[in-house]
């Protein structure tokens, strides 16, 4: 089963040993005089090192190497609190630290607390035979192509695209946001501008999006499915430097989007929401929030708010009260496969298309929260009008629903039994959290003040278990 801001023991056990060149050349992979320089140039004194799980190996290596440059305090973040991919700002901010140096591959989220140095790695990638493998898949040399790229192969692009330029007329190279590139030797100010997924790229004149294939280089991961879903429109080929084979992606785009558009109706049929807040250190986490309780609100549904680090079955098991949880991540961990959880779990942006009435889902999606937040192309406010309600057909389970909010204080008397009939005929009540548990068999365990006699504490059994030192028995 694979879980939001985790990896399996197979996936980190792969890595290490695909990646174990690096220790000959950490200097190089870890780009230490990178680190040090941005060490003193900010004078920072207490520098968090946050490493992923595969790259622990060389986290006491690289601090030795930093501490001798630096004469400054550093220490090792290695189990984070959400993706690894993320900078675990909560965790830095626990141990006073100044800034954080962020290694290995990372989803780009922006930060709002620390300064941060991402250092991607210099994984190894053999540009000829990517070359090549782009030939085989890709005949037709007048064909449009973005590069886009995982970013531990950031280092290599550039040489890719020279290579792909004496082959293909229409190539473009993506770049991360935070530092946009001029491609090749072409004029940019006459380019249509494309920003989505923390990558910017500019289209040759006279195209559009829809014009274009999308090659990836980099692993099958959570950045590929995440560029897939919000490029829906566009066809997609992968080169894997590992394995060292490129391929045409194949994904059922439509049976995603359908997927996609069934978590809409759950959302829709839900009275109680839960808002699971899978991270503390993406910026705007508490705006997005804040917009999901206004469009609950709006809706007339119920919501709790929920803090969990790594999400798993038994966590979210325990509220059963919960309809539908809604998942508050980075744009990589945002999108989670639910089928052995009790419940759905959605994105913000199926949560906005199910509840904001002044939103229409045009087939584009967008796993990205920070594009529902004002400011942003795709903003929609939510609606004021709170007599302003939808009653129609559940897709799911063919009954009627009633997606909105009364203001009861504000209807008529006649109005309002006509309101009290749609809600009991259409749905249920949400009860709160405190009258559904009363109503299980079990609540867990009750301290029982007042009526559990204090007694003094007695030494227990000393050893291990199978044969205690001061048994009776003995």
């Amino acid at each position: 089963m694979t879980l939001a801001f985790g990896s399996s023991s197979t996936d980190i056990e792969q890595n290490i040993d695909t990646y174990s060149w690096c220790l000959d050349d950490v200097d190089l992979f870890y780009e230490t005089k990178r680190c040090a320089q941005f060490i003193l140039e900010g004078n920072y004194g207490m520098i968090a090192l946050q490493f992923p799980d595969e790259l622990l190996v060389n986290s006491v290596e690289v601090l030795e190497k930093l501490q001798n440059c630096t004469k400054q305090k550093l220490f090792v973040l290695g189990d984070t609190s959400y993706g690894s991919c993320c900078v675990d700002e909560i965790a830095v901010q626990r141990y006073n630290a100044d800034c954080v140096i962020h290694f290995g591959r990372s989803c780009l989220s922006k930060t709002s607390r620390f300064p941060v140095l991402n250092i991607y790695g210099q994984y190894k990638i053999d540009v000829d035979d990517c070359y090549y493998e782009v030939n085989r898949l890709l005949p037709d040399t007048n064909i449009h192509i973005i590069i886009l790229f995982d970013t531990i192969y950031r280092h290599c692009v550039g040489d890719l695209l020279h290579r792909l330029q004496k082959s293909y007329c229409n190539v473009v190279l993506s770049a991360i946001h935070e530092t946009p590139i001029v491609i090749g030797n072409m004029d940019t100010s006459e380019r249509n501008h494309v920003c989505r997924c923390h990558r910017i790229f500019h289209l040759i004149k006279e195209t559009t999006l829809k014009d274009y294939s999308m090659l990836y280089i980099g692993r099958e991961n959570q950045t590929l499915s995440n560029l897939m879903m919000n490029f829906t429109e566009n066809s997609f080929y992968s080169y894997d430097p590992v394995s060292q084979k490129g391929r045409h992606e194949e994904i059922n785009i439509n049976k995603t989007l359908m997927k996609r558009f069934y978590m809409i109706e759950r959302v829709k049929d839900a009275n109680t929401v839960g808002i699971v807040v899978g991270t503390l250190g993406v910026a705007n986490y508490l705006a997005i929030i804040s917009k999901i309780k206004k469009l609950l609100k709006s809706a007339g549904k119920k919501h709790y708010t929920f803090v969990v680090g790594k999400l798993n079955v038994a966590k979210l098991g325990n509220f059963m009260e919960v309809d539908v949880f809604v998942l508050v991540s980075c744009c990589e961990n945002t999108l989670v496969d639910c089928k052995e959880f009790y419940k759905p779990i959605v994105t913000p942006y199926d949560l906005e298309i199910a509840c904001n009435g002044n939103t229409q889902w045009t087939g584009q999606y967008t796993t990205d929260y920070t594009q529902l937040l004002p400011g942003s192309a795709s903003y929609v406010p939510v609606p004021t009008d709170k007599d302003n309600i939808v009653v129609d057909v559940s897709m799911v389970s063919n009954k009627l629903r009633r997606i909105g909010f009364i203001e009861r204080d504000c209807v008529h008397a006649g109005q309002r039994e006509i309101s009290e009939a749609v809600d009991k005929s259409i749905t249920p009540q949400a009860i709160s959290a405190g009258q559904f548990l009363a109503k299980k068999s079990w609540r867990g365990l009750e301290p029982n003040l007042g009526e559990t006699p204090v007694v003094k504490a007695k030494d227990g059994l000393r050893g291990i278990a199978m044969e205690y030192s001061n048994s009776p028995n003995c």
